[in-house]
């Protein structure tokens, strides 16, 4: 991996924007002194290609604030992976990290699901892989909102929002 020193040489960082920009020109027409560095993959992540490496701008966002570079996964709080300001970014695991998630989801309200043979929603919530089932519920919001109050206590780092 690049030291700090080594990137600080080829990038100007703007940390109100979590974005960088070229110090250096390169062989890439892209690449020119003042234009923002980097691009967005496939996954929608935002990268900057360093040295025939592909290095993620919110992990390098992480190094230019702290001086290391982030020991476990980084989270984006406000879910948006194109939005890498510092303060938008912790340190994570894999589990928290799935606990932070849009309360939305393929049009279903997060930890609800039908009984067909009861006829009523069922809310649920995963904990540490187990699934606790917290109850029957005569409407899906009914049920949405037992499996917030309950997100509460066993997720930490879950922020929801629509």
């Amino acid at each position: 991996m690049p030291t700090l020193s080594e990137l600080q040489a080829l990038l100007r960082y703007a940390p109100e924007e979590g974005a960088f920009y070229w110090l250096v020109n390169h062989k890439h027409p892209k690449a020119r002194v003042g234009l923002r560095a980097g691009r967005v993959n496939a996954l929608g992540r935002a990268q900057i290609g360093i040295a025939g490496k592909q290095l993620f701008v919110h992990r390098l966002v992480w190094l230019f604030e702290t001086g290391s570079w982030p020991v476990s996964m980084l989270d984006h709080i406000n879910r948006d992976p194109l939005d890498n300001r510092f303060v938008n970014l912790r340190e994570s695991t894999h589990a928290l990290n799935g606990q932070n998630q849009s309360a939305i989801r393929c049009g279903k309200l997060l930890g609800t699901s039908w009984h067909k043979h009861k006829r009523q929603y069922i809310a649920a919530i995963k904990v540490a892989g187990v699934r606790h089932h917290l109850g029957y519920f005569n409407t899906e919001q009914a049920a949405h909102e037992a499996y917030l109050q309950a997100k509460q206590t066993y997720h930490p780092a879950g922020n929801l929002w629509l």
